[in-house]
């Protein structure tokens, strides 16, 4: 019997440890999702109560109906860190890589290395079609001053690279598996039933916020 209880609690020293070890890890994943190493996807805007962590594509179609319902809610909730985490999708059209220069996500995430990735991200989400011409590209990034050619030198280096994978590897570490999906607060908020109107995503913030 002595030993019985001896393996019992040492049973229940595992189970405890087993816990604890999974909180810290889920906080640590947390965490990561909350803290990529492209510092400038952080959109920071006031008290930063609350943060929301936006998986998406520039081809994907509920990403670009989200947008405008994601800047409304942000001016609405003005304490909220937006962090949009491009995230490049294997099934991806071949026809929409070979009419771009580079990646979409790629051309952003170098847009940001020239203090400009928050006005390429909404340029992208805001036009109307996945496939974006040349010149489109070109104009856009002659209207916000980014070097054309350093964007997409850029585009092509490892650390662009780095960045993308930091996202799918934190987008993966979160058991996120599909695009557009949400972390709010602590919870993750997939969109796979139709885009949900504004009220709607405006109680998941205010949900979370609580």
């Amino acid at each position: 019997m002595k030993y019985f209880y001896f393996f019992l609690t040492g049973l229940l020293a595992l189970a405890a440890l087993y816990s604890t070890y999974g909180i810290v890890f889920l906080k640590w994943q947390s965490y990561q999702a909350e803290h990529p190493k492209a510092a400038f996807q952080i959109i920071d805007d006031g008290d930063n109560n609350l943060t929301i962590v936006d998986f998406t594509n520039y081809r994907c179609g509920y990403c670009k109906a989200m947008h405008p319902i994601i800047k409304e809610a942000l001016e609405l909730h003005k304490n909220v860190r937006y962090i949009p985490r491009p995230i490049i999708l294997n099934a991806a059209p071949k026809e929409a890589v070979k009419q771009e220069p580079e990646v979409l996500e790629k051309l952003v995430l170098a847009a940001g290395m020239q203090g400009r990735f928050q006005e390429m991200h909404d340029s992208f989400m805001e036009y109307p079609e996945g496939i974006i011409p040349e010149d489109i590209i070109k104009e856009t990034a002659e209207l916000y001053g980014i070097d054309y050619n350093q964007m997409v030198e850029d585009s092509r280096g490892a650390k662009v690279q780095k960045y993308l994978e930091n996202n799918m590897n934190d987008m993966l570490s979160m058991n996120v598996q599909s695009i557009p999906s949400y972390i709010i607060g602590k919870n993750i908020y997939p969109i796979t039933d139709g885009v949900p109107e504004l009220k709607d995503f405006l109680t998941m913030i205010t949900y979370e916020a609580q």
